[in-house]
């Protein structure tokens, strides 16, 4: 598939309209929610042809299976630091931010110094894809300097304090990968 209409008419067939009203009814309020599994939408994303414009048209679309199929289809080599940039002002939800983490943020080469940066942000969304991706970065080694360390560690005292739940619990995650 290689058009947002096609997309679409794949996603209207798999629409499961009971997680999409479980979702709404717990705030995550979109324009349109087909309410799709991840393994569906994964097993999308291996239909389609990756390209940086696919995925950036998809962004655009406020839906929530547009928006994680984007961060599946964005060419790792081709997602530049102002498109995240962009991305990450955009980012609607926490489910949005870990599938970005998960599907392109953590693979990109200068994702070291968006986690330090997204880590001092003062928006809460902005703040977990930092501690989510500073999670994956420790978790696989070698990525962070000593000076890098005690820059994080700071954050973390401060974030694991914090009254949203989802931070302060990645901030502790981050706090025992350094045990």
């Amino acid at each position: 598939m290689e058009t947002i209409t096609e997309i679409k008419g794949q996603l209207r067939l798999y629409m499961n309209g009971m997680a999409s009203a479980s979702m709404r009814a717990k705030g995550l309020v979109y324009k349109l929610n087909f309410g799709i599994e991840l393994p569906r939408l994964k097993e999308l994303a291996g239909e389609c042809v990756r390209n940086k414009q696919l995925a950036s048209d998809l962004w655009e679309e406020n839906v929530r299976e547009c928006k994680i199929l984007a961060t599946m289809l964005m060419p790792i080599e081709d997602c530049d630091e102002e498109l995240v940039d962009v991305w990450m002002e955009q980012m609607p939800t926490m489910e949005i931010v870990e599938q970005a983490v998960m599907n392109l943020l953590r693979h990109l080469s200068y994702a070291r110094g968006k986690a330090l940066q997204w880590l001092a942000s003062e928006k809460p969304l902005v703040t977990y894809a930092g501690a989510l991706l500073t999670i994956h970065l420790l978790r696989s080694g070698g990525i962070f300097d000593e000076t890098d360390m005690m820059e994080i560690k700071d954050q973390v005292e401060t974030l694991k304090e914090t009254d949203n739940v989802q931070i302060a619990r990645a901030a502790r995650i981050i706090l025992e990968n350094f045990s």
